[in-house]
């Protein structure tokens, strides 16, 4: 999908598409916790095209076991766009939002590729249990997470 900034024409506060083409980068947007979806919905209704990679997992309840469709990184999700100014404060003032990462106070895209390996991941794997997760050939060697 190309990028989108505001253009002549568009509505207040909504983004149309921009001449930038598909190989406008993606951010990270740091949620508040359990904010996610609603960020997820907000972004989508401005017109932009937002990835929150989900995945299942298996919750036992008391009297029951149910699937969840959880975020795999919980506060975390992607936005492609040409980031400028405006898109950059229209993503930043929704409710929900806390921050764009990056480094030293300014956004930093992911490098290409990357959207495309996590949603790999994701259409690979089935339902889990949440568990101990090793990560390997990682740059600080391998280490195990909750």
């Amino acid at each position: 999908m190309d990028g989108f900034c505001q253009a002549h024409g568009a509505a207040a506060g909504y983004f149309s598409p921009c001449p930038s083409g598909p190989e406008s980068p993606w951010y990270v947007i740091h949620a508040r916790s359990k904010h996610e979806a609603k960020v997820e919905t907000a972004l989508q209704q401005k017109g932009l095209e937002i990835f929150l990679p989900r995945v299942t997992v298996r919750s036992r309840r008391q009297d029951r076991r149910v699937f969840l469709n959880i975020p795999l990184f919980p506060g975390y999700l992607f936005v492609h766009t040409v980031l400028d100014s405006f898109a950059y404060h229209e993503i930043i003032k929704l409710p929900g939002v806390v921050r764009l990462l990056g480094t030293q106070g300014e956004p930093r895209p992911l490098q290409p590729g990357q959207v495309d390996s996590i949603r790999a991941v994701v259409r690979a794997t089935g339902p889990t249990t949440p568990g101990i997760i090793w990560v390997r050939a990682s740059r600080f060697g391998s280490w195990k997470a909750r």
